[in-house]
């Protein structure tokens, strides 16, 4: 079994695990894919309050370029709820609005959103966020552009 912790796709991907990027890691997965006969895979995926509305980008990634192994088994993603200062639980009751809507109501992310506690404020994972993205050079605002006017707004 070889699992690959995948939080995203492209921009998503890169800010989340950084210093990883998306274009290293989706090539080698897919290299490894065409070169191994043994294998099954896993994706491993660590919802937080960024990635979650975008899990249909890797959804749709893992179906079109790592849905099976060369035997036909089925690749797994695995869901895990992120715990500390990125967790879903600060999303504010918009941005929870918008996942509701954007997945059916059996999706998995439709349901972890729904079973949330009440938001939790924002002021500290702001201050991280930016202090780590100077320290990185890289922004969540264009790696997450749908979600900042809604974060900004209920800090």
């Amino acid at each position: 079994i070889f699992a690959a912790s995948l939080d995203g796709i492209q921009q998503q991907f890169d800010y989340i695990r950084w210093p990883l990027t998306w274009n290293k890691v989706s090539q080698n997965l897919i290299r490894l894919k065409a070169n191994t006969h043994n294998l099954i895979f896993r994706v491993e995926f660590t919802a937080n309050l960024l990635n979650i509305f975008y899990y249909d980008l890797l959804e749709k990634w893992v179906q079109d370029n790592f849905s099976h192994n060369s035997g036909g088994d089925k690749t797994e993603i695995n869901v895990h709820h992120c715990r500390g200062i990125f967790s879903p639980d600060s999303m504010p009751m918009s941005l929870r609005e918008l996942v509701k809507n954007k997945y059916h109501h059996t999706h998995i992310m439709h349901k972890l959103v729904s079973n949330l506690p009440q938001p939790t404020p924002m002021t500290d994972w702001l201050y991280f966020a930016q202090t780590w993205d100077v320290r990185r050079d890289i922004g969540w605002k264009q790696a997450f552009p749908e979600l900042s006017d809604i974060i900004i707004q209920n800090r």
